[in-house]
């Protein structure tokens, strides 16, 4: 899994977009909040939670799955019609 960058952001602005900063620490992201530029505590995702993905970043994973497999020159309507045998 491709860990995303660190996150670092002053304790006024946090405060302010906390809401937002949940949005993005459920989809695996950490956050760093600071206090005149020194880090005071990280946002992580909680234990065991699975991350969310958005749409968007699921479908490219499952795009770049199917390329990487193949059927061995058989189309799919082939597969199945030898399943059903």
């Amino acid at each position: 899994m491709t860990r995303i960058p660190l996150t670092r952001i002053g304790a006024a602005d946090a405060e302010r977009d906390f809401g937002k900063l949940l949005d993005r620490v459920a989809t695996g992201e950490e956050i760093t909040i600071t206090r005149r530029g020194e880090p005071v505590a990280r946002l992580v995702p909680a234990r065991g939670a699975s991350p969310t993905k958005s749409p968007t970043h699921a479908i490219q994973e499952l795009r770049g799955l199917a390329s990487r497999n193949s059927l061995g020159g058989l189309r799919v309507q082939d597969f199945m019609a030898e399943r059903r045998e």
